[in-house]
């Protein structure tokens, strides 16, 4: 049989043992996680972004904060530009793209703070191209013109009819009736004195045949 003693150094081995093992599952080591190296252009927010992506993988699951900024000279922490936690990462990987504005051959700093892990930074440091990022622009849309032109529901008056240029316009079908009335009749404003004349020319010739033919008798007698 175990004395009390036995026990209680049983127990006391295996609490040891527990805690060396708890101590093991929340270390981590910097060599879990990596970064990429070069920062790609990225301009689908419509500006233009270095794009970096984290990888964690930590088989202990033990949470991890990721910062990134531009590295500093003096190899201190920086203004942090952007930020993320991975909860639970797994032996197989878990990744993240993190998103700067894009400087020109810019060095960034991405630090880790994970279990024993404090604040520490990935290496070597990723970089951006040393060349612009440009965001492409887009093709103007083809709207309509409206046109300036007033509108009107109102049906425009027809044009007048012409003959040939410079002739004056032909005469109405009433006009035309009544000239042709007249070249029928002998009407006209000149038909009046014409009758006059005539019957004065007939009464004249009368009285010269009547005298002449009683001349004439008296020679015979």
């Amino acid at each position: 049989m175990f004395s009390k003693r036995g026990l209680f150094a049983a127990a006391a081995t295996g609490a040891g043992a527990a805690l060396l093992c708890s101590g093991a599952a929340f270390a981590s080591n910097m060599s879990d996680f990596s970064v990429t190296p070069v920062a790609s252009c990225d301009t689908s927010s419509g500006v233009a972004k270095a794009a970096i992506t984290v990888t964690d993988k930590d088989s202990s699951g033990t949470p991890a904060h990721i910062t990134i900024g531009p590295h500093m000279a003096s190899s201190l922490p920086g203004p942090v530009s952007d930020q993320w936690d991975f909860p639970h990462p797994t032996a197989a990987g878990v990744s993240h793209t993190l998103y700067v504005d894009w400087e020109p051959g810019a060095q960034w700093d991405v630090r880790v703070t994970a279990g024993s892990i404090r604040d520490e930074p990935i290496t070597p440091y990723p970089t951006s191209a040393d060349k612009p990022c440009t965001v492409p622009s887009s093709a103007p849309s083809k709207v309509p013109v409206p046109s300036n032109k007033p509108t009107s529901s109102a049906a425009p008056a027809p044009a007048p009819s012409r003959t040939a240029a410079g002739s004056a316009p032909a005469p109405s079908a009433s006009a035309s009736t009544q000239r042709a009335s007249l070249a029928k009749t002998g009407g006209g404003s000149d038909s009046g004195m014409i009758a006059g004349i005539a019957g004065a020319l007939i009464v004249i010739g009368g009285g010269a045949l009547f005298t002449f033919q009683r001349r004439k008798a008296a020679a015979r007698h």
